[in-house]
């Protein structure tokens, strides 16, 4: 499989970037994230760490694990910023709006002040129509929009967005490198902004 990613990069073809899960909830992490770290961060492409959120768990503890994961994995090595992936749980389903609002702030705020810089949001909107609403008071962050309408066509933001940083755009996408269905995103600027992303 790496013998086939390097020559979709040697050829322009390969990823610019990728992000690697980390941990999940209060409890788990990625066994397999250190040695997916060092093969793709080792090819030049742009790496960042995400966390599968489970609101119904402490926000805070939640974010101390995704940060000190990614810190250890990434050992001081530029990074994409950390992402909190929020979308469908059973726990999630039984949860008031409110609830998970307040619980959503707390989490983004609490990785922004461990990494000193804008985290990042995995989410789309019918999940945040459904389960969060409109949030006024997240403060800084960028938006990972999951869209999977036409790709050549602006994709659709949750309420309160205005713009967006990255858009997955298919949950079944399939390259030469790899067996299998693919999650593919696309950033929304060129290299240079991409570049700028890394800290």
């Amino acid at each position: 499989a790496f013998a086939k990613l390097d020559a979709a990069l040697k050829a322009g073809t390969g990823p610019a970037f990728c992000y690697i899960k980390a941990t999940q909830e209060d409890f788990a992490s990625n066994k397999d994230a250190q040695w997916q770290f060092d093969e793709f961060h080792g090819r030049g492409i742009a790496c960042g760490f995400y966390h599968f959120a489970d609101l119904s768990e402490s926000p805070e503890k939640q974010a101390d694990l995704l940060c000190s994961h990614a810190a250890r994995i990434g050992n001081g090595a530029p990074t994409l910023a950390p992402a909190v992936d929020l979308e469908w749980l059973d726990d999630h389903d039984k949860l008031p709006k409110a609830t998970m609002r307040a619980a959503l702030v707390r989490l983004i705020a609490r990785v922004r002040d461990n990494i000193g810089r804008a985290p990042t949001l995995y989410t789309g909107p019918p999940f945040m129509a459904g389960h969060v609403g409109v949030v006024d008071d997240l403060g800084p962050v960028n938006l990972w929009d999951v869209d999977y309408s036409d790709p050549a066509k602006p994709p659709k933001l949750p309420a309160g967005f205005s713009t967006w940083t990255y858009r997955q755009w298919t949950g079944k996408g399939k390259v030469p490198w790899y067996r299998g269905d693919l999650d593919l995103n696309v950033f929304n600027g060129g290299q240079l902004a991409l570049a700028r992303m890394v800290g």
